[in-house]
């Protein structure tokens, strides 16, 4: 084994050292451009990426001289057990990787924090692991490329998919990748065997190898289904992402100006009033708040699902806030970068509760100065003092899932549950801060499927449109329009209720779900392991159509026939073809693909025999 480990290091050092080099004099120049620190998550996704695909390169590279026939047997047949010989090799692989990929993370992030005013944070110290870790799974994806039969070397990629689509923040994405990278070993392990082309044995070694391959078959059926019919509905002309889409339908509601969506709305009114408004619409007195921020930052988080820095050009300085301290912590911009104190609340400069947004104030209400988003609370910040006042508060414990608008002499503020309205004469007066809503107007539906929320001044009131057209266009969740009343007393009515009529047939918005409904929840379950609480809540998500549960059904009933049809035609024992059965009866077509790709080798076999001339 150690003689296995010295020999791969001796024969990967000077890549390795070479890739450093060049990893440390781009993450240099990056640097002298961005502050990676506080780079955006498509930045370090973009970066992730990279750190797989030289996993993937090594691994594949490595094994890829060693899967030669000759070869193979010549590395395994040896004084030594199969898991000595990984060991070794698997271990040098580690270490070339935490030379090529993790050294240099931790140089850039020692540089920045001793010779510069930027800010580093202990959660910045996961960043060499966590890079180490993605790089490690791409590494291992690469290498069961190489062992694994080509039928199914590439179901690997999954894992690397669920790395970059997982919900995860802070120390549990960190847990994630190590279940991932755990996982891929285990396949590794699995494969690491003299007749490596073999299918798995043992009930342990097929889970292991079976359920990726069942879920990375899923995932392409999905998505050829999906993308062809896209495109086939393109080249006829009848996309509703294309100019097909229904009249009184999601597209259109989503396209529409401020004023139209309005204006639909108010026709499926039966007020008498209703006529008179929708006439006196204008496409300037209708304003569009746009959407609900779909997630909020947590401490700790690794990524920068926002940008967390503000420039303050009155006093020359750019404000990054800081999950350590809970306050701004700022530093020059035209000079040496020095560092300028700390920004917290009030004239004590107390910490945050919690993570704080930086925004843009609202026109004509808060003047030059910027605001701060903070869970309950938007913060005003008072240049003299050079601290964030507490300006407007939501009460019950809601969060600010929005920026503020003005609307005449109001300013609206979304949260969590529900839209406020404030006083906009109040919210001058530095006296009333923080100030509290004049009306609460309860969303009607779910928040996380709020699209845009328009907004209009009519007599004394407020007209307030909630369009339910977020999630996705291919989402089955439930979609209308609601239009809401506020008079001048602040007592809100619902006026007018349209439903709006889904752009895509029933069929194609289910089609994940109905394709294996199994394989659906194991992909929710992964994506949302160790998730945050959603602030918005959870979807309005519609149950399956009647015509949906029978086409599910009817895929499990075939797939467990043809299940039953394949194993008699494999080397396999009565329980194994029984649990293979039952699988397939469970999980549908992934895991008859899986059966058919995982056993190939019997049956052509088993043909050969059956097409040799006997010898009498």
């Amino acid at each position: 084994m150690h003689d296995f480990f010295r020999a791969e290091l001796a024969r990967f050092r000077l890549p390795a050292l070479l890739v450093a080099l060049v990893h440390l004099l781009v993450l240099g120049f990056l640097s002298r451009l961005t502050d990676l620190a506080q780079a955006s998550l498509i930045s370090y996704r973009l970066i992730a990426i990279a750190y797989a695909a030289l996993g993937v390169l090594l691994g594949a590279y490595q094994m890829g001289t060693y899967r030669r026939p000759s070869t193979w047997l010549a590395l395994l047949h040896r004084p030594l057990p199969p898991w000595r010989i990984a060991g070794g090799l698997f271990g040098a692989g580690g270490v070339v990787l935490l030379v090529a990929v993790s050294l240099p993370v931790l140089g850039m992030l020692g540089w920045q924090s001793t010779m510069t005013a930027r800010l580093v944070e202990s959660r910045h110290a996961w960043f060499p692991l966590a890079a180490w870790l993605i790089a490690a799974c791409g590494y291992f994806v690469g290498a069961y490329g190489m062992l694994a039969n080509r039928r199914h070397a590439a179901s690997g990629l999954v894992f690397l998919l669920l790395l970059l689509t997982a919900r995860a923040d802070g120390a549990a994405n960190i847990v994630v990748q190590l279940l991932a990278l755990g996982w891929l070993a285990a396949m590794v392990a699995v494969s690491f065997r003299p007749d490596r082309l073999d299918g798995p044995r043992g009930p342990v070694s097929t889970v292991l190898l079976a359920l990726p391959l069942q879920m990375a078959t899923y995932v392409v059926a999905w998505m050829a289904l999906s993308l062809g019919m896209q495109m086939a509905w393109m080249a006829a002309g009848t996309s509703p992402t294309n100019g097909g889409a229904a009249d009184g339908g999601v597209v259109k509601a989503q396209q529409a100006t401020p004023r139209s969506l309005m204006s639909a709305g108010l026709q499926a009114s039966t007020l008498p009033q209703a006529k008179a408004w929708r006439d006196g619409l204008t496409e300037d007195g209708v304003i569009a708040m746009g959407m609900p921020y779909a997630d909020n930052p947590v401490r700790g988080q690794l990524s920068n699902i926002v940008p967390l820095q503000w420039a303050d050009t009155h006093t020359d300085t750019l404000w990054t806030f800081s999950h350590d301290h809970m306050r701004m912590v700022g530093r020059g911009l035209a000079d040496d970068h020095g560092a300028r104190g700390e920004l917290g609340v009030g004239r004590s400069q107390a910490p945050f509760p919690t993570i704080a947004v930086p925004h843009d104030p609202p026109a004509g209400i808060a003047s030059k100065y910027t605001i701060f988003i903070a869970g309950d609370t938007v913060y005003r910040h008072v240049a003299d003092e050079n601290a964030a006042e507490p300006w407007l508060r939501l009460p019950n414990g809601e969060t600010v899932q929005g920026a503020p608008s003005v609307e005449g002499s109001r300013v609206l503020l979304q949260g969590s549950r529900a839209l406020y309205v404030f006083d906009r004469a109040d919210a001058l007066v530095r006296a009333a801060w923080p100030q509290a809503p004049m009306a609460r107007i309860p969303v009607p539906g779910s928040v996380a499927d709020l699209g845009r929320v328009d907004v209009t001044t009519v007599d004394d009131g407020l007209l307030v449109s909630f369009a339910f057209t977020g999630g996705g266009l291919f989402y089955p969740v439930s979609r209308h329009q609601d239009l809401v009343l506020v008079d001048g007393e602040g007592a809100v009515t619902n006026i007018a209720t349209r439903t709006l009529a889904y752009d895509f047939p029933a069929w194609y918005r289910y089609a994940d779900w109905w394709l294996s409904p199994a394989m659906d929840w194991f992909d929710r379950v992964a994506k949302h392991l160790f998730e945050p609480t959603p602030p918005l809540g959870m979807s309005d998500v519609l149950p399956p159509p009647a015509g949906s549960v029978a086409l599910a059904i009817l895929l499990c009933v075939l797939a467990a026939v043809l299940a039953g049809w394949r194993v008699q035609r494999l080397d396999i024992g009565s329980r194994t073809r029984a649990a293979w059965i039952i699988a397939c009866a469970a999980i549908g077509l992934p895991a008859l693909a899986s059966l058919w790709l995982l056993y190939p080798a019997a049956e052509r076999e088993k043909a050969a025999v059956a097409l040799r001339p006997s010898i009498a």
